[in-house]
């Protein structure tokens, strides 16, 4: 496979050399890094929307489970004072 990679970017070289544009490795190593950069910041995001979604849940879980415990009906209504 590495090899296959070689041939493809060599083949794509002597093209580019033939069109007038030298091939440039330099670039290379700041496109990819850039491409890390940004999967890793959208990774980053979208896990931060999912720990918020995932307190979210709990906390309306927690509040619909408390609301109807029967710890909360001990005092009804006709229960309190005038």
């Amino acid at each position: 496979m590495a090899e296959a990679e070689e041939r493809h970017a060599q083949r794509w070289a002597e093209k580019l050399a033939d069109l007038g544009e030298p091939f440039d490795d330099s670039r290379l190593f700041g496109r990819r890094l850039q491409r890390w950069l940004d999967v890793r910041s959208e990774l980053r995001s979208r896990f931060a929307e999912w720990k918020q979604t995932k307190k979210n849940m709990k906390l309306h879980f927690a509040i619909s489970e408390s609301a109807f415990s029967p710890a909360t009906k001990k005092h009804d209504v006709k229960d309190f004072p005038p």
